[in-house]
Parts: C-alpha cells; structure tokens; sequence
C-alpha cells in the first residue's frame, strides 16, 4: 500500500491502497467502537487512482480509465455497494489523477492526466456544474477552505460564492494554476523554482490562509493565498515530500505547523508562529517566525505575515 485517506468525518477511519490496483481496503484505527480493524474492502473493476472521502459512509473512486465511482459503506454488513457514476471526459480514458471534495458546497472536483480537464460535480447531477481546461499534465489538485461565518448559508446560495470556489492544480513544467472559478478570469499561473520539474503535492493550512506544494525534486514553497506570494522557500536536496498534512489548531490564535517525511526517515515540522495577542487580518502585518525542526535541531526564518 503506498496511499492512506483519513475520513475527515471520521477520524478513526481510514481507507489505504496502492495505485493502479482495484481494490480499495478500510480500517478502524480506535479499538473502542464495535468495529473490526480492517472492516470493509471495495473491489472496482477497474484500476484505480485516487481517493477520496466526500461523507461519513461515502468515498469517490477515480479511476485509470477516467471514470468516478462513488461508494456507500454500510457498516452493519461491512459491506459497500455504488450509488452513483460519473464519465469526467466523455469518449476519452485519461486517469483521473487527484480529486478534492469542498464540504459547504458539497461539491466533489476532479482532475485529468495528460488532457488536464478540471471538472466539479454535484452529487445531485449527472453532468458537471463547471468545466474548465488547463494546458499542461496535472499531477496534484486542491480545494481552498473557506472559513468565513454565514448566517445559516445553504447549499445553492454556497454555490454561488466566488469565495466557496478557488483550487490550485498542480502541473508539469513547476506550474501551479489557480482556478477562480467563478471570476471573469478563471486562471492565474504560479511558477516554482526549479526547472522542468512538476508539483506533486499540494495543501492549504486549515484556514485557506496558506498554500503548501512540493516539487518531484524535493522544493518545498508556502505561499500566502492573499496575494499568491511564497513566504517560505526550501530547495535542499534531502527533502522529499511525498504526502503532507497541517496539524489543526485548537485555539482562537491560528498555529500553523506543516508536517512532512524525508527520503531519509526524518520528519518535519515547519511552524508559523503568531503572536500570542495577535490574529490574521487583511488589515494588519504580523511579525513571526517559520522553525524547521528535524534530528539536527531547530532552524529559524523570519518573515512577515
């Protein structure tokens, strides 16, 4: 197995497989509810590609020959059965590479490799409620939190809000492409350091406020998704990101750590640090501090926030 999901609605639970493999396998990492520990498989027909967690019960399957299939776990039977299907490009197989699932508008996007076609879907339709093409072979895709409080906004007035509709896809060539998918102009390219080579991973802190992406030669660049600018760079060839998270923080005062592993069995954990007394605004500047830590110590970077 070389991919895990975590149930974002569930925390104890996670689905692992390997890629280009048919079968999908789901465990039950806390002993205390009365479920086994590996509880449910999903065999497709068709290899598959990615993963993804769209409710409690429900996963998204995309799959090798550009099709998605979304599944419903019944617990009481630890079986699964499909309940929906979806062709992303009609009359083509290109792999579904990444999907990413946006809670608010309960709406699943999905990403194509080689012709790069960036659909959303609403689980309430057949066809895609967005379409839009990006040149280039996309790697990696993610959704921009948004954490703004509404007033018991529903889900059709969700889906008109421009704010509910920014994600980043990952290509060849260093790109990353931001998708306003709502604007007038729907795209806007960002371009990392290294040469010729592609983002293989992305991920927004918690808040939306920071973008995290890595390269295949091990470029590690966080950007500040108010203005689309790095504010942290690392370019060492010992790092190797694979999968990386950002530990969620527990307080009124944002505490932004991205976690990762190396090629050398290390792991790391980058923080931004705010001021105890202070939060994010668009009004103000905030003093901190980003530490790298890892077996040979502490690193510090001072940047502004």
């Amino acid at each position: 197995m070389n991919r895990i999901e975590w149930n974002p609605f569930r925390p104890n639970v996670f689905a692992t497989f390997l890629n280009e493999f048919r079968s999908v396998f789901f465990f039950n990492s806390c002993p205390v509810e009365q479920m086994q520990f590996h509880f449910c498989k999903i065999d497709s027909g068709i290899c598959i590609s990615s993963v993804q967690w769209i409710s409690e019960t429900r996963v998204a399957l995309g799959l090798e020959r550009g099709g998605i299939e979304i599944w419903e776990i019944d617990e009481s039977t630890t079986s699964a059965k499909i309940v929906k299907r979806f062709q992303h490009v009609d009359g083509e197989v290109w792999q579904i590479r990444d999907m990413a699932w946006d809670e608010r508008t309960k709406c699943l996007a999905a990403c194509s490799y080689g012709r790069c076609w960036i659909r959303i879907w609403s689980m309430d339709s057949d066809q895609p409620i967005h379409n839009i093409e990006v040149d280039g072979f996309c790697y990696s895709l993610a959704w921009r939190p948004n954490v703004t409080q509404t007033d018991d906004e529903g889900v059709d007035a969700a889906r008109k809000s421009a704010d509910n509709f920014i994600l980043v896809c990952g290509l060849n060539n260093r790109k990353i492409v931001v998708l306003t998918v709502l604007e007038k102009e729907k795209t806007r390219t960002l371009i990392s350091q290294q040469s010729n080579s592609f983002v293989m991973a992305l991920s927004f802190s918690p808040d939306g406020r920071f973008l995290a992406t890595t390269s295949g030669f091990g470029e590690l660049i966080i950007w500040a998704t108010e203005n689309w600018e790095p504010v942290y760079i690392d370019v060492e060839e010992k790092i190797r990101v694979g999968r990386f998270s950002w530990l969620s923080s527990f307080t009124d005062v944002p505490d932004y750590k991205l976690t990762f592993d190396s090629s050398y069995g290390e792991i790391h954990v980058i923080e931004y640090a705010v001021g105890q007394n202070e939060k994010p605004s668009k009004d103000c500047q905030i003093e901190g501090s980003i530490r790298m830590r890892n077996g040979e110590g502490i690193e510090e970077f001072a940047v502004n926030g």
